[in-house]
């Protein structure tokens, strides 16, 4: 027992005498997150020095082996030449750090330079954002203008750095424009050109540019030029009111526009691509001039344009005499008016009731006999025609004889008018024949009536509403009659001839039992046919068909 003490004490002082002779630990903690490192711009130092800048932000307690600038000069071709090491010197600590580097060679306007600051370490290099240098030593004027096509507009400035390495594009650069440098340097024209979408209020923008490369390259924007629109002088010098006036210049505007005006006489008319003379007040058929205000110039052209009025002698009738209630034409100007318009026939006003171009139709109603002038009356002018229209009432002397067989000749006389059509009627009823007037003051027609009989016969022609019988006489029909047929005997495809008084108005012919209503020659008081080819020897009966009779031959034709 007394030895399990002894242990148990040893034991726990030993565990103490550990306890307290255990050495302490320190541990220390590093930032090695990457510094932050940024590039300045640089500064011009003089025509071939620069001041390149950078900074360090934070360096996070990481060893810095070396630190510099990285410089490089742009290529033509978008490429970039050998980078070029500067290493700096001074101690790395947080904050700026700058250094003045002169190049080999003296550099060219629009030149392009890129650098970077950098950091190495054992970590790794860090590097700065690429900074631009571009070469732009050039002071160039400005202008603010409006300008016509084919004006030449001044800038006036030092453009004694401006060579042939520059051109003058227009905006977007979708254009490259002559220009031309005084010799003393001191003058910069431009002529504008007829550029595309180049329209009347337009603005376009005039850039000088380097062409040496193709990125980087120098740009001055020049001239803001209002473009302004201008007429050609006019080349057509004769219109009819009815005509329009198209207008042709340089730069118009594109679409009707308040601000470009065109000029006729006193008129100011705000821009149209079309423009109709008869909307202008005032014109009538006097001569004007034209021009225009593109809101800057007033111009107008000395060329005096005239407004030709129809000639009466141009217009003339479609007819020599018309008969009253009837209708006639006048053919030669399609007439212009924009309020009013009057048709006279003499002193009488009419109204066409068709027009079509230059064709105007008229109805009269009872003009009394006699020859009258057209007149036209409008606001633009007054014309009327030197020759005239014959008005004659249809006149007519009763024929020598009234006795007439069907179809038998009529021959009338009277005020009949060589080419007008007329018709005849019997008894006032709706069956007519209509009749060519082939011979001044006579008229040939044919005898309607069918049966025998008293007839009225009215003489018409076409008329306002239709036909008009103003003219009758009575005539006593005799029918027909028929004589005979010949030959009395053929082969089949014999040619047969019929006679007799207005025979030529059957409407059909009879061989035996076959009707024939075709082929039918027909002259006045005969017909012909033929006889056909289904027939055998042998005689067959020929009869004819008149106005609904049949009418058959006692004697009969013989086959052979």
């Amino acid at each position: 027992m007394r030895q399990y003490l002894n242990f148990c004490v040893l034991f726990c002082l030993s565990i103490v005498v550990l306890l307290s002779c255990k050495k302490e630990t320190v541990v220390i903690e590093r930032n090695y997150a990457a510094p932050l490192v940024m590039t300045q711009n640089a500064s011009i130092a003089g025509d071939d020095t620069f001041i390149l800048k950078g900074e360090i932000k934070k360096l996070n307690d990481i060893e810095v082996i070396e630190h510099g600038f990285v410089f490089q000069k742009k290529l033509s071709n978008n490429a970039y030449e050998r980078e070029q090491t500067i290493i700096l010197t001074d101690k790395v600590d947080i904050g700026s750090f700058s250094k003045t580097y002169k190049l080999t060679s003296k550099p060219k306007e629009g030149d392009n330079y890129r650098y970077y600051y950098y950091l190495k370490t054992k970590l790794g290099v860090y590097k700065g954002e690429y900074t631009s240098i571009i070469i732009n030593n050039i002071t160039l004027p400005y202008l603010n203008t409006a300008a016509t096509v084919g004006e030449v507009i001044s800038l006036e400035g030092d453009f004694s750095k401006i060579n042939t390495d520059y051109i003058l594009v227009t905006e977007e650069h979708q254009a490259v424009i002559p220009y031309t440098i005084s010799a003393d340097k001191k003058k910069l024209d431009i002529k504008i050109a007829n550029l595309k979408n180049a329209y009347h209020g337009r603005v376009i923008q005039f850039t000088l540019k380097s062409k040496i490369d193709a990125f980087g390259q120098t740009e001055r924007r020049i001239a803001s030029v209002k473009i302004l629109g201008k007429l050609d002088n006019p080349k057509k010098l004769s219109y009819q009111l009815k005509d329009q006036l198209v207008i042709s210049g340089e730069a118009l505007p594109e679409d009707d526009n308040s601000d470009f005006l065109i000029l006729i006489n006193d008129h100011q008319i705000p821009y149209k691509k079309v423009i109709k003379l008869m909307e202008i007040g005032g014109l009538d058929s006097k001569p004007f001039k034209l021009g225009y205000n593109n809101g800057r110039d007033i111009v107008r052209f000395p060329e005096e344009i005239s407004i030709d009025k129809p000639l009466a002698s141009q217009i003339v009738f479609d007819k020599k005499a018309i008969h009253p209630r009837s209708t006639f034409s006048i053919k030669g100007y399609d007439f212009e008016y924009k309020d009013f318009e009057y048709h006279y026939l003499g002193t009488f006003s009419i109204i066409p009731n068709y027009k079509y171009g230059d064709q105007y139709t008229f109805r009269i109603a009872d003009f009394k006999d006699g020859h009258y002038s057209y007149k036209y009356v409008s606001e633009f002018y007054e014309i009327e025609t030197p020759t005239t229209i014959e008005v004659r009432s249809l006149k007519m002397n009763k024929p020598t004889q009234e006795e007439f067989y069907i179809g038998e000749k009529i021959h009338l006389t009277g005020s009949f008018i060589k080419g007008e059509k007329y018709y005849i009627n019997l008894n006032d009823g709706d069956l007519m024949q209509e009749y060519a007037c082939e011979e001044e003051g006579k008229l040939t027609v044919e005898n309607l009536a069918g049966k025998k009989g008293r007839y009225k016969i009215g003489v018409g022609y076409e008329g306002i509403g239709g036909a008009y019988f103003p003219q009758s006489f009575e005539i006593t029909s005799l029918g027909y009659t028929i004589y005979d047929f010949f030959p009395k005997m053929g082969y089949q495809g014999q040619l047969i001839t019929i006679k007799g008084k207005g025979v030529h108005q059957a409407s059909s012919v009879h061989v035996g039992e076959i009707s024939i209503n075709y082929n039918i020659q027909r002259e006045q008081d005969l017909i012909k046919f033929i006889i056909p080819n289904t027939f055998q020897k042998g005689k067959v009966t020929i009869g004819v068909t008149l106005n609904n009779e049949y009418y058959q031959f006692d004697e009969k034709f013989e086959i052979l």
